[in-house]
């Protein structure tokens, strides 16, 4: 039977099994540390490369959050970013691995590694790579142009049927999705009921990630001022919530003050 860990006054299972579609079965361990009003959750794998990371409020509830993060889990194992394939005769200008031709699929996921000796190295699919072995994998695309962005590890992934598309992050057209968000969640007295909470938060979940993207592209001092004035008319907003809106001003603080 699986050993259960507890957090909190909660228990969780201190493993998670995966099978991926070969029927290859992953196991995870499964730990959490609180980071202030959040949890953070990690799932490395036992004898892999493979691990995830997943940030949860303190006072959600625990099997929805378990939830959530399994079907990242089962997302980042599920959706490939390199293609092998299995050729008669090897190509040059790629990467040949256990008797495999790897490239790089046209979009994926990559997460930046330290080697434990001050080396980058790159961990795609479950596999460590060495910097000349990422550049040996995009041999086939010689010629094309690569767009990248860079996201915190508890970001969800790119999976089959996403693409990065590409929008403008301003401080203008976030205080004025700011201003919407407030119109529809709020009446005429500004003041939020208890039942619209949620719908409140999940929208403001997105603003604070633009925000955090104003502030780690070179818009610092715009990203300062946008959250300070988002503070402001938080704290104008009346709620039931004795909660409200400090969750919602902490994760603004912690990108405005460089925590994030």
């Amino acid at each position: 039977m699986n050993k259960d860990s507890k957090a909190g006054d909660f228990y969780y299972p201190e493993k998670i099994f995966v099978y991926e579609k070969d029927g290859r079965l992953r196991q995870f361990s499964l730990q959490h540390r609180a980071v202030g009003i959040n949890i953070y959750w990690e799932a490395d794998e036992i004898d892999g490369e493979y691990r995830f990371r997943y940030l949860s409020k303190s006072n959600e509830d625990i099997e929805e959050v378990l939830s959530r993060f399994k079907r990242k889990i089962l997302a980042g194992i599920g959706y490939k970013s390199i293609s092998r394939k299995h050729p008669e005769k090897h190509s040059k200008n790629v990467l040949e691995r256990n008797g495999d031709d790897y490239t790089l699929g046209m979009r994926g996921n990559v997460e930046i590694r330290d080697d434990g000796k001050g080396n980058v190295n790159f961990c795609i699919d479950g596999e460590i790579f060495s910097p000349d072995e990422f550049a040996k994998m995009l041999g086939p695309y010689v010629g094309s142009s690569l767009c990248f962005q860079i996201q915190d590890i508890t970001e969800p992934l790119l999976e089959k049927n996403d693409f990065l598309v590409a929008i403008k992050v301003t401080a203008a057209n976030i205080m004025d999705d700011f201003v919407q968000i407030v119109e529809i969640f709020t009446d005429e007295d500004n003041y939020l009921e208890e039942d619209e909470l949620p719908g409140f938060e999940e929208a403001m979940w997105d603003l604070v990630d633009r925000l955090d993207i104003l502030y780690h592209s070179e818009h610092i001092q715009d990203a300062i001022d946008v959250g300070t004035k988002i503070i402001k008319q938080l704290n104008e907003i009346s709620c039931d919530d004795p909660d409200f809106p400090s969750y919602d001003i902490e994760m603004i603080e912690n990108i405005i003050l460089g925590y994030s």
